[in-house]
């Protein structure tokens, strides 16, 4: 296999965005080794649009490969074709509609040569202004997700092998929040994201996005995620003690010392117990770390 980069497009209807997207794929400082679109069934000419674009900038049809789904399969499977068609050790992943850094691919490929599994950045939305940030603590990211996806999608990228290896695939089930679940999946399998604290893509809003047209859909698929990954993550607890647990450990360590000194017992006796991954391992490491420092405030309610 080879050890470059891979980039893997999923397109649905993506003519009006495509070819934005392309040039800041291919006006990276660090080229990719080859791009990989699979279309899902495009009703707009989305193919027609990727084609003239190869044309145009005279790239090497060995360097883009078109993979027309013959029917609509869903953005899980679109993926996931792309992961299986990859001859990379590692694969980006890009959004039909988002603007890439021109570093995106160089700052990633630093990442896995630090020994990383799965990589993600920082993400921006010139739209609304809004940054998007995340720690780089891999426990805090482990954590998070426990609240809601807080990884961005249009940042990630995967070392191919071991998602291969531990058939670490989207889940079509989990379609419009299949990000989230994986990446939730990652964690429980013993690996850890490493946080490129970079703002390597640029998020573009439009009204044709899923977030908009299958927002409620997507609300309930995510918290039927979240609620799995609470009790696979602390399965000793209920999932509203789960929940209470890490906002105090991300948001209101203030709290730490008002936990009862029996809710305290029960959580470090519960991990004690639960053989797990080292991606969980170090999530427990931490919160050990955290209930077992010395608090000046009392311990009072449950």
């Amino acid at each position: 296999m080879d050890s470059g980069i891979s980039g893997i497009i999923s397109c649905y209807n993506s003519e009006a965005f495509i070819a934005n997207t392309l040039d800041s794929i291919f006006n990276q400082t660090t080229a990719l080794s080859s791009l990989i679109i699979v279309d899902d069934c495009s009703s707009d000419a989305t193919i027609d649009a990727v084609h003239r674009y190869v044309t145009a900038r005279g790239l090497d049809a060995d360097a883009v490969s078109v993979l027309p789904n013959r029917i609509n399969l869903g953005i899980s499977m679109s993926y996931n074709l792309g992961i299986m068609a990859c001859r990379t050790r590692y694969a980006m992943l890009f959004s039909h509609d988002d603007i890439s850094h021109p570093d995106r691919v160089k700052s990633t490929l630093n990442a896995f040569a630090e020994g990383a599994a799965i990589v993600c950045s920082y993400m921006d939305v010139p739209a609304s202004g809004q940054k998007i940030t995340l720690p780089e603590m891999p426990s805090l990211v482990a954590l998070g997700l426990a609240l809601g996806n807080v990884v961005p999608a249009p940042t990630v990228s995967l070392d191919v092998d071991i998602a291969r290896q531990n058939k670490l695939y989207f889940n079509p089930q989990n379609d419009y929040a299949e990000d989230y679940d994986l990446w939730c999946q990652y964690i429980l399998r013993g690996y850890s994201f490493h946080v490129v604290p970079e703002f390597l893509v640029a998020y573009t809003l439009h009204d044709q996005q899923a977030s908009v047209t299958r927002q409620a859909h997507q609300k309930l698929v995510a918290e039927r995620v979240r609620l799995q990954y609470l009790r696979s993550l602390f399965p000793f607890l209920q999932p509203e003690q789960s929940e209470v647990l890490v906002r105090i450990l991300l948001y209101e360590k203030h709290m730490l010392g008002h936990i009862s000194q029996s809710f305290n017992e029960a959580i470090l006796n519960g991990m004690e117990k639960q053989s797990v991954a080292p991606g969980v391992q170090s999530v427990y490491g931490y919160v050990r770390q955290m209930l077992t420092s010395p608090v000046s405030a009392p311990v009072t309610v449950q």
